[in-house]
C-alpha cells in the first residue's frame, strides 16, 4: 500500500481531529474528499454514525496498527458506507467512482438511529471470521484474495487496499464483539 505522509491534529477544547495529507501526496484526495461528503449528504444521520464510526476506531488505533496491514480510518469508514449501502439499502454505489447515486437512493424509512448503524456495522465486523467478507461498494469484487478473509476496495481507484488474513481479520471481529457486549448496557449515544 502507497504511504502517504499525514498530519493528525486535535483541537484541545473541542477534541475535534484533523487528519491532513499533502494533496500532492495523494492525486486521489479530492476525490475521496467527494466520495465522504456524498455520503454523509444522503441524510442527517449518516454524518452522526460517521462521527460514532471514528471515535470507534481512535478508540482502537492502537490495536489496529496500520503497519501490520489493518485499514486505517478511511478505509474503515469506506466499509461503514459499504454497510450502509448493502445491508441497509440506502444508496447503491456507482460502479466508476464508489459515489452514492441519487437516482438509486432509497427510502429507508424511518433510518435506523446513529447509534443503530454503529450496532450494526460492528456486528458485521464481529461476523467477519464466519466466511470470508469483500466491502466493494462498486460491486466488481466478490471475494477477497486467496489467503485472506477480509478486504476493502478503495472506491476511488478500485484497488484492494487492505486485506486481513484469518488472524488479522479474527482480532478486528474480537474488537467489535467486545464493543457489542460492552454497549449491550449502556445507553445510545446522542444523535446530534
Amino acid at each position: 500500500a502507497a504511504r502517504v505522509p499525514r498530519l493528525l491534529l486535535r483541537h484541545r477544547r473541542t477534541g475535534i481531529e484533523l487528519d491532513i495529507v499533502e494533496s500532492g501526496r495523494d492525486p486521489e484526495a479530492p476525490a475521496k474528499d467527494d466520495l465522504v461528503r456524498a455520503w454523509l449528504a444522503l441524510s442527517p444521520e449518516v454524518p452522526v454514525f460517521a462521527r460514532h464510526l471514528r471515535a470507534w476506531v481512535r478508540e482502537h488505533r492502537a490495536e489496529l496498527p496500520r503497519d501490520e496491514g489493518y485499514p486505517n480510518s478511511f478505509l474503515l469508514l469506506v466499509s461503514g458506507f459499504w454497510f450502509l449501502s448493502a445491508r441497509l439499502g440506502l444508496s447503491r454505489s456507482s460502479r466508476e467512482t464508489g459515489l452514492p447515486e441519487p437516482s438509486a437512493c432509497t427510502s429507508v424509512s424511518p433510518l435506523p438511529s446513529a447509534a443503530e448503524m454503529l450496532k450494526g456495522w460492528l456486528a458485521l465486523l464481529a461476523s467477519c471470521p464466519s466466511g470470508p467478507l469483500m466491502l466493494d461498494m462498486r460491486g466488481t469484487l466478490d471475494r477477497p484474495p486467496a489467503g485472506c478473509l477480509f478486504a476493502i476496495v478503495e472506491p476511488v481507484s478500485g484497488r484492494i487496499a487492505c486485506s486481513l488474513r484469518p488472524e488479522q481479520a479474527q482480532h478486528l471481529a474480537e474488537l467489535a464483539r467486545v464493543t457489542l457486549r460492552s454497549d449491550s448496557g449502556r445507553e445510545e449515544p446522542e444523535s446530534a
